[in-house]
Parts: structure tokens; sequence; C-alpha cells
């Protein structure tokens, strides 16, 4: 069941859970989200050139790179989410 606008904008419904976490000794964060039944954590870098780097193989680095520099870190994973799942 897919969650509705209301459910996300009160932080209800089966939305899954991302948790992201800063890395100190880097320009970098870990994402961790769930996928099916287990939990994935992708590393994402901000390079010196400014562009997004991911640890993804190269169909799908490009494709979320973009989205996340664009339309954010939840949407970049979603992308992800629901690529990585089928």
């Amino acid at each position: 069941m897919e969650p509705t606008l209301e459910d996300l904008l009160n932080g209800t419904g089966p939305a899954p859970s991302i948790s992201v976490s800063p890395i100190p000794s880097s320009t970098s964060i870990l994402a961790v989200f769930p996928i099916g039944q287990a939990q994935r954590t992708l590393r994402i870098d901000v390079l010196e050139n400014g562009e997004i780097g991911l640890d993804l193989e190269d169909g799908l680095r490009e494709r979320a790179a973009l989205l996340i520099e664009h339309a954010g870190i939840g949407v970049g994973i979603e992308f992800l989410r629901k690529e990585l799942e089928g």
C-alpha cells in the first residue's frame, strides 16, 4: 500500500525509514534505507568539483546523483529503492 501525501506530511503510514548520518572526516554522508527485508547502505560524497559521488554501478550512479543534486536525498533514495528492489 502506497502512503498518502497526508501520511508522508504527518510522518505516519507505511513509509520506509531512511537514516542519514554525516561522516565527520570527509564531505560525505551515509544513508541507510530498506530494500525488501534487507538494509542498504549508500555513501554519498561531495566531490572537489561539487558533483555528487555514489558507490553504485554506472547505470544507476548518474541518474541517482542527478536526482539527489536537483531534487534532494529523499527523492534519490526513493528512486534507488525502487530500482534495486526489482
